[in-house]
């Protein structure tokens, strides 16, 4: 259980943050690829984007819970 709060809570903070920073910058509506809109609505960019960055953010975590570890662990 520890592990799991020491590894998820962190990246939902990430998570948040990145969100707020990348859609004070970009408008959902804007964004594009290959000239068709990505996303139908701004709630559905905002969802995705969080949980993507929240599955980074959680990677990112993992990788510094592992290389945190002691030999005697």
């Amino acid at each position: 259980m520890k592990k799991g709060i020491l590894l998820f809570w962190p990246s939902f903070i990430i998570a948040i943050l990145a969100t707020g920073v990348f859609f004070s910058i970009f408008d959902p509506a804007e964004l594009s690829l290959h000239g068709k809109t990505l996303f139908n609505d701004k709630l559905s960019a905002y969802s995705v984007f969080f949980l993507v960055s929240w599955a980074f953010g959680a990677l990112n975590t993992s990788i510094v819970l592992l290389l945190e570890k002691t030999p005697a662990n």
